[in-house]
């Protein structure tokens, strides 16, 4: 059982994630010994995995409700009301953006946040940054449309270019994943691509649509996703998403082809040991489990990796600054090596080039001289 390697305040918080997602009660035996710095630490977490608003739902949906410290209820009620209205912004947002594109027939479709939002009993409440958006091969043709009507260009990327509306940050993919010329990655991109055809979801909007993903495109997308982010850091919210998903969506995944073309690029471990985690912290029934092979080694490390990555410390000096890189980069390299078989080597290489010619963001890093 994974959850013998979780800690109290993990065990309380996934508790109340299954009570807000699931309409399931959890163990008052979790909550009623709670001091008032217990609150705070859980608070705390839930902020640092970006499930804050969906915790408290589960708090509201409990007779922990009442366990809850005052002060810190109005502050936590507080966030989530600001999540709210960040969420209905980017969404008005959004709907602007369909409608500026509607008129040069350029399709939009949103994928990541926003998107996976649809799948959450409160959309509202699933935290998301940028929106991400993807113009079926006319990226740069919508760009162009976009910046002639007050959209800011920001910087260009390896996969995409970051624009700026009304303090929105906008990511505008010209593909997915980060090729790395990799050929079993660019099967993933193409497999991708291919699975865009496929039953795209429409949401109207006000002089324009957006497009949500298919269900196959966004199934592997998001496994791919998760674990590239892995091989750095990665948090609750991802496995929430994932429950989230496959909970809404488990009959009407091709497995076939899902399994399969993971399997080609040798990602298959990987994505069930994240599927079984997945399943086990949000207590999911086997049927949702995507015929997932079972590897516990491999699942307790993942786990670890997940919600006790390396901490810089709290104001650190140059030497501990120093030593958490390290110990971060013995830490990323199994993790890198899981998904990039004898390439972390060239990832040092690189990470030392750049920071050779980036001297003072370096020095910055290391807290050896100001942010001034």
């Amino acid at each position: 059982m994974l959850l013998e390697f979780v800690d109290l305040t993990h065990r309380r918080l996934l508790a109340l994630l299954q009570s807000a997602l699931w309409n399931k009660a959890a163990d008052d035996a979790l909550f009623t010994d709670m001091e008032e710095e217990d609150w705070h630490q859980l608070f705390k977490a839930a902020v640092a995995h970006g499930v804050m608003a969906i915790a408290f739902d589960g708090i509201m949906r409990e007779p922990t409700k009442h366990l809850l410290p005052r002060s810190l209820k109005i502050t936590w009620a507080a966030n989530v009301e600001a999540v709210e209205q960040r969420y209905n912004y980017k969404a008005a947002v959004a709907a602007e953006l369909a409608a500026m594109l509607s008129g040069e027939s350029v399709p939009v479709m949103l994928f990541k946040g926003l998107a996976l939002a649809q799948d959450y009993p409160i959309p509202q409440h699933r935290e998301f940054g940028d929106l991400d958006i993807y113009l079926f091969g006319q990226a740069r043709k919508g760009e162009q449309v976009l910046i002639k009507q007050g959209v800011k260009k920001e910087k260009t990327q390896q996969k995409h270019v970051v624009l700026s509306y009304k303090g929105v940050p906008i990511e505008n993919h010209h593909y997915f994943l980060n090729l790395q010329n990799l050929s079993y990655v660019c099967r993933l991109e193409q497999y991708l691509q291919e699975s865009l055809q496929k039953n795209v979801r429409f949401n109207q909007v006000p002089k324009g649509q957006l497009l949500y993903p298919p269900t196959d495109f966004h199934a592997l997308f998001l496994v791919c996703h998760a674990l590239r982010h892995f091989t750095r850091e990665t948090n609750l919210r991802t496995l929430c998403d994932w429950a989230v998903f496959l909970y809404a969506n488990k009959e009407k995944i091709d497995l076939t082809a899902y399994r399969a073309v993971l399997a080609e690029a040798g990602w298959l471990k990987a994505a069930d040991a994240f599927t079984a985690i997945t399943m086990e912290l949000f207590g999911l029934d086997a049927e949702t489990a995507l015929n997932c092979q079972r590897c516990p080694a491999l699942e307790e490390k993942m786990l670890n990796g997940i919600l006790y990555p390396v901490q810089m410390p709290e104001s650190p000096s140059a030497w501990q600054s120093i030593k958490f890189y390290y110990r971060r980069i013995k830490e990323e390299r199994w993790k890198y090596e899981l998904l990039y078989p004898g390439r972390y080597g060239r990832r040092i290489a690189h990470s030392v080039f750049f920071h050779l010619f980036h001297p003072i963001r370096t020095l910055k890093q290391l807290k050896l001289c100001s942010n001034s």
